[in-house]
């Protein structure tokens, strides 16, 4: 991702003003959005701010990948991944966050590095097995809530 840019996203005005006036102006459209390519939830009210967004917009689902843990040693990210799996127990198919590299989470994506895939618990990415052209074409990052997903490091 050579031309990916950072947002600071802590800037209310690009959340409140930017963000969800592009989603309301989707008037309704179905739309799914793939959080934080660079990045992560980054405090709790931040988090919640994506629980607005699925509150206010019914057309809306959102997946991606955190690095904020329960058993984290930093408070501020337990409490970050309390909150992320409050919103997913709320939004259910809606809100699809997996935590990395969390081996005990069920719901979690891991690198082939940390973790080998486990038939039955876990399924290496088919795109990245060329098993299937695209990641809109699988879907198993969002929809898949009974098995952990591997990722080849990259």
């Amino acid at each position: 991702m050579p031309f990916a840019h950072r947002m600071d996203a802590s800037n209310e005005q690009l959340l409140k003003n930017r963000i969800y006036e592009d989603i309301k102006n989707l008037n309704g459209k179905k739309a799914l959005i793939r959080l934080h390519i660079l990045g992560d939830f980054f405090s709790v009210s931040y988090t919640m701010f994506w629980d607005m967004i699925l509150k206010d917009f019914p057309n809306i689902a959102i997946y991606g990948y955190t690095a904020n843990n329960i058993k984290s040693k930093y408070e501020t990210s337990r409490n970050i991944a309390s909150t992320i799996s409050f919103l997913r127990n709320i939004h259910k198919e809606r809100f699809s966050i997996r935590f990395s590299n969390d081996l005990d989470n069920q719901f979690s994506a891991n690198s082939f590095d940390v973790v080998k895939p486990v038939k039955g618990k876990s399924i290496l990415c088919p795109v990245q097995e060329d098993k299937t052209p695209n990641c809109g074409a699988c879907g198993l990052c969002w929809s898949s809530n009974d098995k952990q997903i591997i990722f080849k490091t990259h």
